[in-house]
């Protein structure tokens, strides 16, 4: 039973390793809200800021009516 176990972790394991996490680049410009600086990106390149933060997403679905 616990060979099976380690068995199918080990295919559980390989599998991620071999298929790559794909994510979606933030293209639209951003001014940082830690240092102001104007990007685009999921990150600030001066600071390592996320581009967008909790309050940012919050605006966001007031704007355009969405709920999360």
């Amino acid at each position: 039973m616990m060979k099976l176990d380690i068995k199918e972790k080990y295919r559980r394991f390989r599998e991620w390793q071999e298929t790559p996490f794909s994510y979606t680049m933030n293209e639209e410009m951003h001014r940082c809200n830690n240092c102001e600086y104007e990007c685009t990106g999921n990150f600030c390149p001066r600071c390592g800021q996320k581009a967008i933060s909790w309050r940012t997403w919050k605006k966001r679905t007031k704007a355009t009516g969405a709920t999360a």
